[in-house]
């Protein structure tokens, strides 16, 4: 048998139970080591695509039971009592801030939106001040929204995106926790650009 032993009164616990339905442990195969860790992380995946930014594969733990005889074990995929607290709350976004001309200082990474920087359609503060980029275009390559919920796949979207721009030498995202509202994060993209190339012909 393979149960999963999770807090159905939480909707954490529902939402794990749910990946159950495409689980990799079947009833009846053989046990296997390299399933096991592979369960775990499909199991974080789907998690981060419900908005649980702060949960990982390390966060759960498979009980085997072998004392059911005739060659068999049950399995109860469980997490971890010491699992932080907001490792349980999906998360939403908060404030996109995108520096399409960065330079690392020795300041290290800025956590602030400059002044005088308005929001692009609302929701996207991209600090260029020399217009070196059109807000539009870098626009259409973030997935995020704000007020919507984490998850994954709009996290690796939006810098492929980014990066097969072929314009940023270096693509960087942070994600900090909003001041403004709990279980908010506000998303930073540090673009670096490449240098500028020219052609001559004779």
């Amino acid at each position: 048998n393979v149960q999963y032993d999770v807090d159905s009164t939480k909707q954490w616990g529902r939402d794990m139970a749910e990946a159950k339905d495409q689980s990799l442990l079947r009833r009846g195969n053989n046990y296997n080591l390299d399933v096991v860790i592979n369960e775990r992380e499909r199991i974080d995946v789907v998690m981060k695509n419900k908005g649980y930014y702060y949960f990982n594969a390390d966060h759960m733990l498979l009980d085997v039971d072998s004392t059911v005889g005739t060659h068999q074990v049950d399995m109860y995929m469980t997490v971890k009592p010491e699992t932080p607290e907001r490792a349980k709350q999906p998360q939403r976004i908060g404030k996109i801030i995108v520096f399409p001309d960065y330079r690392q200082s020795a300041e290290g990474y800025s956590r602030e939106i400059p002044a005088g920087t308005e929001a692009y359609q609302g929701e996207y503060y991209i600090y260029d001040p020399n217009n070196k980029f059109r807000n539009k275009v870098l626009a259409n390559h973030l997935f995020f929204h704000k007020g919507e919920m984490y998850n994954r796949e709009d996290h690796n979207m939006t810098i492929n995106h980014l990066v097969n721009m072929n314009t940023f030498q270096f693509v960087k995202n942070d994600f900090v926790d909003s001041q403004d509202s709990a279980n908010t994060m506000d998303v930073y993209y540090y673009l670096t650009p490449m240098k500028p190339r020219t052609l001559r012909t004779e």
